[in-house]
């Protein structure tokens, strides 16, 4: 394909298909999705989609953020959910700063520490960490297991689209300075696994669901931009979603093990 008019990026040529079971320095193997008919359909650029700009998905989490904290009072459950967990971290708070200690296991489960002792972003990377940490345990009691455990399968399963390597490391990349926001530097302690265990989790959940947030975020970086817009390219954004949801679990496991 020839290349957009001002202020588009070069594009990229395209294949409208690949063979079954193709696979090439950087790309996992192209397999069928699913159609109408049940029959093989491979992905072709006039199906894709399309995708939001980076910013215009971190605007829209922003907002849904703040009008989700707003719709907790509709949803009794979830509300008493999260005063629990605001208390139990306000508890561990104020005990930590009488200068007592806090059972291990403890700051494990609910990431006490948050931006306790930090300054700065330090501090915004602390609480964000907690509300990772507390979004996981809300999806937990609302049954979000089932969709973790289709993600996880989903990390190998073949899509119609073509899944990038280089991809996946880049999520496994941008899992670690997640977690480094989340936590600071040199915490790779156990106190401090719980934030990379529950993004991983919530990494999953994305590509079980393949809707919310993380996913339409991963859409959004994986996604190529064309004459006529941005276009969703569904393996590369899987590919990224997978990297996150390794990257993170490796984390908490380097963590757990420190």
């Amino acid at each position: 394909m020839a290349a957009g008019g001002a202020g588009y990026a070069p594009e990229l040529s395209l294949p409208a298909c690949t063979q079954g079971g193709e696979q090439s320095l950087g790309d996992f193997a192209l397999q069928a999705m699913e159609g109408a008919a049940g029959g093989a359909m491979p992905w072709t650029f006039a199906q894709a989609a399309k995708a939001a700009s980076p910013l215009a998905v971190m605007l829209g989490g922003v907002k849904n953020g703040i009008f989700g904290i707003f719709g907790l009072i509709t949803r009794p459950g979830r509300l008493v959910g999260a005063l629990a967990l605001g208390c139990i971290w306000a508890v561990m708070a104020w005990v930590r700063l009488e200068g007592s200690a806090l059972p291990a296991w403890l700051e494990d489960v609910f990431y006490s520490p948050g931006g306790l002792g930090r300054s700065g972003l330090g501090v915004l990377g602390g609480w964000m960490g907690q509300a990772c940490v507390g979004a996981a345990w809300m999806s937990i009691s609302g049954g979000g297991l089932g969709d973790a455990l289709k993600g996880l399968g989903g990390i190998l399963k073949k899509t119609s689209d073509k899944k990038s390597l280089l991809v996946f490391v880049l999520g496994m990349a941008a899992s670690g300075l997640v977690y480094w926001f989340f936590t600071g530097t040199g915490t790779y302690t156990q106190g401090m696994a719980s934030p990379a265990a529950a993004s991983a989790l919530l990494h999953l959940q994305a590509l079980g669901r393949r809707r919310g947030f993380l996913y339409q975020w991963a859409g959004a970086v994986t996604s190529l931009r064309q004459k006529g817009g941005r276009f969703l390219r569904p393996g590369r954004a899987l590919s990224w979603l997978s990297g996150g949801a390794v990257g993170s679990l490796l984390i908490a496991l380097w963590a757990w093990i420190g």
